[in-house]
């Protein structure tokens, strides 16, 4: 199979690109070459800016992809883009979203009002009603947080694009070479020795994603066959309260570390959070019909990071 990847070079893309070599794909990457990325060297590049997709399309054409798979999508217009470049080509389209698109996110971060929803959230469980959730934090209306929203990108892709779309909206993504330091920061607060948290956050539960689990189940959905349109959330099981989170970060660093639960005179919670509101999916549909399973446990998950990045 034939897999065009928009991106491909960064945190997730390059382990997805390894991920679809892996299962024997034919993989073509088009990226801007800002970012060094030891892809297989099977692996074919072509080099622009996004803007610049529609002038590439002869050449898409001329490849002929059975899957375009966009890495990058911040918002709708991102992916209009790849869609008028890759219109002419009969493949499936696959797209990286969030679950930060679900009504309990916005719950979380009080955008939306209502009582936390005690229950896991499976891929028909309702959306935010508040679009474009990070504007406030945007420095100008230039800033990507003040256009990012996977929402307007989803609908577009399920009732415009007139193709077969696989839409995979991912848990919080950890690993080697996390921007976000996900995991890392953690550690260093293990390090420094002791963590203190309010029971609300102490007990909080938010799906998390090992990367190579996460490209696993890209790689795997990519490949899918069917005709018909369909959504996955992806993420690793179990689903960990803060406290457990960091044991294992602990133990993955063989560290001694005191986790309390902090008392009323400690620092309070952050209200800017509904921490009673669970950030928990249920990943049922993506393991009934597509068979996924984690290649790597928690524990395996977080020794990995922390090696790769010398903190082991």
């Amino acid at each position: 199979m034939r897999v065009l990847v928009i991106g491909g070079t960064g945190f997730i893309g390059q382990w997805i690109v390894r991920a679809l070599v892996d299962r024997e794909h034919e993989v073509r990457v088009f990226h801007r070459g800002r970012t060094a990325a030891a892809l297989p060297p099977s692996v074919s590049h072509l080099q622009g800016e996004r803007a610049e997709l529609p002038r590439f399309a002869p050449l898409f054409r001329a490849w002929a992809p059975d899957v375009v798979l966009d890495t990058l999508i911040y918002d709708r217009d991102d992916l209009a883009l790849v869609n008028r470049a890759t219109e002419e080509i009969p493949c499936r389209f696959v797209i990286l979203s969030s679950m930060d698109v679900y009504r309990a996110y916005g719950i979380y971060c009080r955008l939306e009002e209502g009582a936390p929803e005690p229950r896991m959230f499976d891929e028909n469980a309702p959306l935010r009603s508040v679009l474009y959730p990070y504007r406030t934090n945007a420095a100008s209306v230039d800033d990507l947080m003040y256009r990012y929203d996977k929402i307007p990108a989803e609908q577009f892709a399920l009732h415009e694009m007139n193709r077969p779309v696989t839409i995979l909206r991912l848990g919080k993504v950890y690993g080697p070479g996390d921007p976000q330091r996900h995991a890392q920061d953690y550690l260093e607060q293990v390090r420094r020795g002791g963590v203190q948290w309010p029971k609300e956050r102490s007990e909080w539960r938010w799906s998390r994603t090992y990367v190579e689990n996460a490209a696993d189940a890209v790689a795997l959905a990519s490949a899918a066959t069917s005709g018909a349109s369909r959504i996955y959330n992806v993420s690793d099981e179990p689903v960990l309260t803060e406290r457990e989170w960091i044991g294992a970060v602990a133990r993955a660093n063989a560290c001694n570390v005191e986790i309390q639960t902090a008392t009323e005179s400690a620092e309070p919670v952050d209200r800017r959070y509904k921490w009673r509101q669970h950030l928990c999916a249920d990943t049922t549909r993506l393991r009934r019909e597509l068979g996924w399973r984690e290649k790597f446990d928690v524990q395996e998950a977080l020794r990995r990071t922390f090696a790769a990045e010398g903190e082991g």
